[in-house]
């Protein structure tokens, strides 16, 4: 019986910096989750980290799924921005009538503050789990101090790191391949990490901004009006640029863009 191989280019786990002499690193760990159609297998990723990220949180109440809390929210746009008859939205927490034109809320949905927040906090780390995911495999260089942050908060739920979100006026600019997301991690990505700390994401329709490293800190004063004006904030895409508290900040509907014949009772 053939030996089953080792997803692995250092033998360190990214997340827990455990190596292969202390945990395995046998299962196919997606960068970006399989249900949204990711295709990248990320490396490094140990099976405990790659189980914790799939499963519900114990440490929280209630117990959000960081994986789940990210495929919720992309799996709903993602379907919307499709516009194909024969894809069925399979999801915990809407339903989407496509003949109808209309989205309803399942009860596990929750409307209260406090739990739209915390969706919010474990769909951040979800995003910043990919990151690293995704950044590693494309530079090997996701074990680098720097990333310790991201570390502490996607794995241990350590502090707190921003996720800016620039909301749009109903003109859904798709530069990435909707049916299946990705990270795009190219020499202006890279330069921006470096001389500010953060980084762009454009991902179903959706336009992020992440603080990468600790640089990001320092450089919010500059960086952010820099991309506001580049995003042309307050005309004809995008309304404005704002810090995300709770999950529904993102319009991962796209109110803005089916106005007409989308609603959400």
């Amino acid at each position: 019986m053939a030996k089953k191989r080792d997803y692995t280019k250092i033998g360190t786990c990214i997340f827990c910096k455990r190596d292969t002499s202390q945990t395995t690193f046998k299962e196919k760990a997606h960068t970006v989750s399989k249900s949204l159609g990711g295709q990248n297998i990320g490396v490094d990723i140990c099976d405990e980290c790659n189980h914790y990220f799939g499963e519900p949180d114990k440490k929280l109440f209630p117990r959000l799924s960081i994986e789940v809390c990210v495929k919720e929210i992309l799996g709903l746009s993602q379907i919307l921005l499709q516009d194909n008859p024969d894809k069925i939205l399979k999801s915990k927490y809407f339903n989407y009538y496509r003949n109808l034109g209309k989205i309803t809320v399942k009860p596990q949905f929750r409307r209260n503050r406090q739990w739209l927040q915390l969706f919010a906090h474990q769909f951040k780390r979800g995003l910043y789990e990919m990151w690293l995911q995704e950044y590693h495999k494309f530079s090997n260089d996701g074990l680098n101090p720097v990333f310790d942050e991201i570390r502490r908060f996607a794995r241990y739920d350590i502090g707190d790191i921003p996720l800016y979100y620039a909301i749009n006026n109903g003109c859904i600019p798709v530069g990435e391949n909707i049916q299946h997301p990705t990270f795009n991690i190219n020499e202006q990505s890279l330069q921006d990490m470096y001389d500010y700390g953060f980084y762009s994401l454009l991902i179903e329709g959706h336009f992020f901004l992440m603080e990468i490293t600790s640089k990001a800190r320092l450089s919010r004063c500059v960086y952010l009006p820099k991309m506001a004006q580049k995003l042309h904030i307050g005309s004809f895409i995008y309304r404005d640029l704002i810090e995300i508290k709770s999950i529904t900040d993102i319009d991962f509907s796209y109110r803005t863009l089916f106005a007409n014949n989308i609603s959400i009772l």
